[in-house]
């Protein structure tokens, strides 16, 4: 676990690996030159897991990582920072895992950003993890367990890069299989002072040419590369919720077709080049078939919609991202629906919120687009219109993907 001035949430961050149900392990903890109080509140543990370094300088990240890599005494090196929480049962999991799985030289788990439950959990296999990999970074760091004499017998090292993670897994997988297990092991947290947040330039430079390494792979040229589509289309393969996929589909109408010619692109070259198995196509064929149908939907949406006042039913996430595609495109919104009375009077965006029996009820120049995530809300509401004698896709319609 490397260290670099993390006093405010440490000792939740050591608690947790010391508390651990499997007991026998090292805890190697390097203090990489903090200026603030993280040595004082490593030093005052008296475990004798816990072997503790102190760099005289600040190595900055990826050096510190590789010098834990070589002081490790294991035989699997498992990753930790100091801002977050491992979950009680995440090591005796991995191990197990790792110990029946001779192949697999890394797994890595899921996260939750609230203690006790899990935003989203999925078991995603080696190949899945490849294609993945060319769109964006699918392993969370924090979470992985490592093979040690698979990274050393592969020379397998960070390197100086704001993604070194990214960077990591990308060549790993070229030797041996990464596993994503279908268990939450980590609390992960979410601040401003967290690296991920201070260096986006540093990252996003460095993820996009650790992309364009995996693109020369297919044979595309850097020149060829169409950064936008990819990126969309990064989104939706990245998708992990109904809001994730629509945020995905949200593509202005006039980069509709750059993004299938990119994706038609990808399918061909990887034909031609044979560097990813069917999942890849199968993916790629999913997401160009959202893009197009929400483009159709629009369309319907936009005819049936002419000449009557448009309100998004829902005025929470989901009516927001509505809210600014439809600005984008020129679609005009009139105001929000919302059942809960606290948010009448309220306006999202300078739009207002209204209660929906003041409107419904007595007017019938309206066009509803219902918008919320949730699949209960969204049933209710679907069965509300109907009750008042509203026709689906003539005077309402629902545009969040149905999964």
């Amino acid at each position: 676990m490397p260290v670099y001035n993390g006093e405010t949430f440490l000792e939740e961050a050591i608690e947790s690996i010391l508390n651990q149900t499997y007991r026998n392990f090292e805890f190697l903890i390097i203090n990489d030159g903090s200026t603030d109080n993280s040595a004082n509140i490593i030093e005052k543990y008296d475990d004798p897991r816990i072997r503790f370094i102190n760099n005289e300088k600040n190595l900055k990240l990826y050096n510190t990582l590789n010098k834990g890599i070589s002081l490790a005494r294991g035989k699997y090196i498992a990753r930790m920072d100091c801002d977050d929480i491992s979950m009680p049962d995440r090591l005796e999991k991995q191990l197990a895992y790792m110990e029946d799985n001779p192949d697999v030289g890394i797994t890595s788990g899921n996260l939750t950003q609230f203690i006790g439950q899990s935003d989203y959990i999925e078991r995603v296999e080696h190949e899945e993890i490849r294609f993945r990999l060319l769109f964006y970074c699918c392993i969370v760091h924090p979470t992985v367990m490592m093979r040690k004499d698979f990274v050393k017998e592969n020379n397998l090292l960070y390197k100086h890069s704001g993604a070194e993670d990214y960077d990591l897994w990308v060549r790993a997988i070229q030797y041996f299989k990464i596993e994503k297990l279908d268990e939450c092991f980590l609390y992960y947290r979410y601040h401003n002072n967290q690296l991920t947040q201070t260096n986006t330039k540093e990252i996003k430079y460095s993820a996009n040419s650790i992309v364009q390494t995996q693109l020369s792979n297919l044979n595309i040229s850097a020149d060829r590369i169409d950064w936008e589509a990819h990126e969309a289309v990064a989104q939706n393969i990245a998708a992990k919720s109904r809001g994730d996929r629509l945020r995905g589909m949200l593509i202005l109408p006039d980069k509709v077709a750059p993004t299938v010619e990119w994706i038609n692109y990808l399918i061909a070259q990887n034909r031609e080049m044979n560097i990813y198995n069917f999942l890849f196509e199968s993916h790629l064929n999913q997401v160009r078939r959202d893009i197009l149908l929400f483009q159709e939907m629009l369309r319907e949406v936009i005819k049936n919609a002419k000449g009557r006042k448009v309100y998004l039913f829902g005025s929470g996430k989901a009516g927001e991202v509505f809210l600014d595609y439809f600005n984008k495109i020129g679609f005009a919104v009139s105001g929000f629906l919302d059942n809960s009375p606290t948010r009448w009077g309220q306006t999202v965006q300078g739009i207002e919120v209204h209660n929906p029996d003041d409107l419904l009820n007595h007017n019938n120049d309206l066009f509803i687009i219902i918008a919320t995530w949730t699949v209960r809300f969204r049933i209710d509401m679907i069965q509300q219109l109907k009750n008042i004698g509203l026709d689906k896709d003539a005077d309402f319609t629902d545009l969040v993907p149905e999964s």
